[in-house]
C-alpha cells in the first residue's frame, strides 16, 4: 500500500473511507462491477491511509487498496469487468451520484501510459466541475488498477486542475514493493 515515504513529507494521513461494494449499486448496467467488488471483499485486503496535501485543503489526495487473491486467475477474473467498456461509464455515474446534481463529471478518458505496468493495468481520468464554497473548481480524479500475479492494487488520486504529478512515482513505489513481496 501507499506509505508516508511515497508522498511528500508535508502530506498528512487520515483513515480512508471504507471500501464499499455499493458504489455501483442501483446504476443501470453496472451489476458486473458490483458482483466483482462483492467477491473481492471476501479476500484479504489492506487499505492505505488517505494521504492529502494540506496546502490544497485536502483537495489533493492519494489512496489505494491492495487485494490478495488465491491465484493469478482469480485476480484476473476480478479485473475482467473493469476492462470492459461499461467501467468508465459506471464510474462516471457513480461519481456523479456521490457528488450530486450541482457538480458535473466528464466521461472518463483512458490513461495511455500504463503499457507494461504489472501483469495487467487500466486507468481512467475524469474531470470534475464542482462548486466549492461558491466558486467553480475543476478537479482531476484518476483511478488506476494494476494486477501483479495474484495481487490487485486499486489507486485513487485527486488534484485540482491537473493530474497528480506524483501519481506515477507513487504507483511505481507500491508496484515495486508488491513485486518484491511476490518474489518477482
Amino acid at each position: 500500500v501507499i506509505t508516508a515515504n511515497d508522498v511528500p513529507s508535508t502530506w498528512t494521513a487520515a483513515k480512508q473511507s471504507a471500501n464499499s461494494t455499493s458504489a455501483f449499486k442501483g446504476i443501470a448496467g453496472c451489476k458486473p462491477l458490483t458482483a466483482a467488488a462483492t467477491v473481492a471483499h471476501s479476500y484479504p485486503q489492506r487499505q492505505s491511509p488517505q494521504f492529502s496535501d494540506p496546502a490544497t485543503q485536502g483537495d489533493t489526495y492519494a489512496e489505494d487498496t491492495v487485494y490478495a487473491f488465491k491465484t493469478a486467475a482469480a485476480a484476473s477474473r476480478y479485473l475482467a469487468p473493469y476492462q470492459t467498456s461499461i467501467f468508465p461509464t459506471c464510474l462516471q455515474k457513480s461519481l456523479q451520484k456521490q457528488l450530486g446534481s450541482q457538480d458535473q463529471v466528464s466521461a472518463g478518458q483512458g490513461l495511455p501510459n500504463l503499457q507494461g505496468v504489472g501483469d495487467a493495468a487500466l486507468g481512467y481520468e475524469f474531470q470534475v466541475q464542482a462548486n466549492v464554497q461558491g466558486s467553480q473548481m475543476t478537479f482531476v480524479f484518476e483511478v488506476i488498477g494494476v494486477r501483479i500475479g495474484r495481487a490487485f492494487i486499486g489507486f485513487s488520486f485527486a488534484n485540482p486542475n491537473v493530474q497528480l504529478t506524483q501519481g506515477s512515482d507513487i504507483v511505481n513505489a507500491v508496484i515495486g514493493r508488491v513485486q518484491s513481496a511476490a518474489g518477482g
